[in-house]
């Protein structure tokens, strides 16, 4: 019944329709692939539009899509001679490159650039189809990626600003309470990449609010445990906990905590300083007492009812090596029987594999590493 306009690869853009006149109805079906776009009853993205007396104009549709494929179907009294789009992107400079004897390595590398470009706007977005949305921890991922692409520190900054939001603080951002941790983290790192002391001073008031949001929310252990209207999301995961006190949250909460200590010393004050760091210190102690099983060598996943779970997960154990919160005992054994343990529930999604790779790195095994990528 129509037209499908294949751009060879998945773009961001606005469509353009050439010479395009006449009267009556266009409709635009988009995919990622030909089956997608094709399926005009349950494609995700799409454009009905009403032309009147259009006299061979060249027209550029007003919204722009993610895409690779376009099927256009027109009425009989609409013509057109050609379809094209036009790519939107955030100029930004090319800083970081990467070429080695490896040709599946180099593609990998290429793909994983180009679609860093895609999802680079005004904000770090997820998702150019659907979502186009800015997610606390798939922005935190997209920081990292950037500090090795394009070191543009200026959408790093307007996507923290907008991650937070306007004044009072009503719910955890997006509405998830490990997304609101990793808004903290992703300040900590910011600073170490660029000692951007004036970003810090700016956000700082933004984040004691936040913080004290989180601390009034405590429950009467001192943990941070999921209350109504909070999403404790930690992975898409089958059969995954979110019961309890869970060691996850507990971690990340230790760490935004210590994030507030340092920000705190860089703006030269020693009483919120050490205020937080009072509180990270107990916390981590008491992560320790109330997490870590010495038979298995490993936090496990949460408490019940005050009492450990029998369930060890990989989440809290593989961020505690990249925080350096274990020794070398105790890094060995969470390498040996969590993150080389097959028996251990595998992680499924490219976000959270993102971290256990990183941990793998970290204890050592990068020939590992290099062949799960």
């Amino acid at each position: 019944k129509g037209l499908l306009v294949d751009f060879g690869k998945n773009t961001f853009g606005f469509l353009t329709f050439h010479n395009l006149k006449g009267n009556g109805n266009l409709r635009i079906y988009y995919g990622e692939s030909k089956e997608e776009a094709l399926d005009t009853a349950k494609c995700e993205t799409l454009d009905y539009l009403q032309i009147v007396n259009n006299t061979a104009k060249d027209s550029t549709l007003l919204n722009s899509k993610g895409f690779r494929y376009a099927y256009v179907e027109h009425g009989k009294d609409i013509a057109f001679t050609d379809v094209s789009m036009q790519y939107e992107f955030l100029p930004v400079e090319e800083r970081g490159s990467f070429r080695s004897s490896d040709e599946e390595l180099n593609r990998i590398w290429e793909v994983s650039k180009y679609t860093m470009e895609l999802t680079s706007r005004e904000f770090y977005i997820d998702g150019i189809k659907r979502d186009r949305w800015i997610w606390s921890g798939d922005a935190y991922q997209s920081y990292a990626m950037n500090y090795y692409l394009g070191f543009d520190s200026n959408t790093v900054k307007r996507t923290i600003l907008a991650l937070r939001g306007k004044e009072p603080t009503m719910s955890h951002i997006n509405t998830i309470m490990d997304y609101t941790f990793y808004w903290f983290l992703s300040i900590y790192d910011y600073y170490l990449y660029t000692g951007d002391k004036e970003f810090i001073e700016n956000v700082y008031p933004r984040m004691k609010s936040l913080m004290a949001f989180c601390l009034d929310r405590r429950n009467k252990n001192g943990f941070m445990e999921g209350l109504a209207g909070d999403w404790v999301f930690i992975d898409w995961a089958e059969g995954l906990s979110k019961q309890g006190e869970v060691s996850f949250e507990q971690l990340l909460f230790c760490r935004s905590l210590e994030t507030m200590a340092l920000c705190a010393d860089i703006i030269s004050n020693s009483e919120d300083k050490d205020f937080y760091s009072k509180i990270s210190s107990e916390l981590k102690s008491k992560i320790f007492q109330s997490y870590w099983n010495p038979s298995k060598n490993a936090f496990v996943h949460s408490l019940v009812d005050g009492k450990q779970t029998e369930n060890v997960t990989r989440y809290t154990n593989m961020f505690s090596i990249f925080f350096d919160y274990l020794n070398a005992d105790q890094k060995a054994g969470v390498k040996n029987d969590v993150l080389l343990n097959d028996r251990i529930q595998k992680i499924m999604t490219p976000y959270m594999r993102y971290y256990e790779l990183e941990a793998l790195c970290v204890v050592g095994e990068k020939d590992f590493v290099m062949k799960e990528m």
